[in-house]
């Protein structure tokens, strides 16, 4: 069984939407209880369309439309009432996933020797471990450092285009 509103995305995807090709189309679906979709029902449809579509384009539709259906009846074979939830929250832990609930000690990875820069600039692109300890042995100033990247965002936006509404 196909779906009436992913046969329409699918035409409106090959860009036949807006015509009446796919209503015909759906229609012919519909009254044979057609399982497939075959390139006589997309002859027909588009004859009575008054569109023109070539026989590349017809077995890509085939193609389409036909995987998709297989997908709708896969659906439809679950047999799910309609008394169940739609699925709306994904949750990828398993019931029997175990968790490491010991605490350990936080690890930081061995300080850099970085001498103090002549230009403050010179560390736009520092690690922000190498920038934690410039503020940290008073080398840099944090304040020194928002300037500095307040500056740069307002030398390279015009250019880069990065941000909304800057509020220094």
């Amino acid at each position: 069984m196909v779906d009436r509103r992913r046969f329409m995305q699918t035409c409106t995807g090959l860009g036949l939407g807006s015509t009446l090709f796919p209503g015909v189309l759906w229609a012919q679906t519909q009254a044979k209880g057609a399982v497939k979709i075959t390139k006589e029902m997309i002859d027909a449809a588009a004859a009575v369309a008054d569109v023109a579509i070539s026989d590349e384009y017809k077995q890509m539709m085939l193609d389409k439309l036909n995987e998709q259906a297989k997908g709708y009846e896969a659906i439809y074979a679950l047999h799910m009432p309609n008394s169940v939830e739609p699925a709306l929250l994904f949750d990828p832990i398993v019931n029997d996933t175990k968790f490491e609930t010991e605490r350990k000690p936080e690890r930081i990875s061995a300080a850099p020797n970085i001498a103090a820069p002549k230009n403050v600039e010179e560390l736009a692109f520092a690690s922000v471990r190498e920038l934690a300890e410039l503020v940290r042995t008073k080398k840099v100033s944090s304040s020194a450092l928002t300037e500095m990247y307040l500056q740069r965002l307002k030398r390279y936006d015009p250019t880069l285009k990065f941000s909304v509404t800057l509020t220094a």
